[in-house]
């Protein structure tokens, strides 16, 4: 079936036009891709492995650690740490799980700090929010936690 246009004659389009999108929608779907994929990693320093807890886990330090997790962590993180807070359905990732069992486990306590302190979509980053040793007394707070009593 043609078409006349001016008196020529011209093809409707056909299969290197459907070729052309898909090319087209591939090469965005990879590039979305690659944005997802980098949005959700966090891209730590070498140094956060090495960098060691200056803060003693005193009852002190525990209690000041719960007192800042539950004002600013339990309503993304959830009563029992698990990620599943009552916010967490409603973000575009869902929070890391901060029980023994959970992400947390692996990391060092130097990689947990940089991770309160930078923070990293939907996360806030908690340098400038919490002190330094507020932010040390978390990470105290959350090794202290076991699977019964994470609260």
């Amino acid at each position: 079936m043609t078409t006349e246009s001016h008196g020529k004659k011209s093809k409707p389009p056909g299969r290197a036009f459907a070729l052309w999108v898909f090319a087209i929608f591939a090469v965005v779907a990879a590039g979305g891709t690659i944005v997802l994929l980098s949005m959700s990693r966090w891209n730590p320093p070498d140094s956060a492995n090495q960098t060691k807890n200056p803060q003693p886990a005193t009852p002190e330090s525990l209690a000041d650690g719960m007192a800042i997790y539950s004002n600013r962590c339990l309503t993304c993180h959830g009563p029992n740490a698990d990620g599943k807070g009552e916010r967490a359905k409603s973000l575009s990732m869902a929070p890391a799980d901060l029980t023994p069992t959970g992400a947390i486990v692996h990391e060092t306590d130097g990689m947990v700090f940089w991770k309160i302190s930078e923070g990293h979509r939907p996360m806030p980053a908690y340098k400038n929010r919490l002190t330094e040793k507020e932010r040390w007394d978390l990470v105290n707070y959350l090794r202290s936690l076991k699977p019964s009593d994470a609260k």
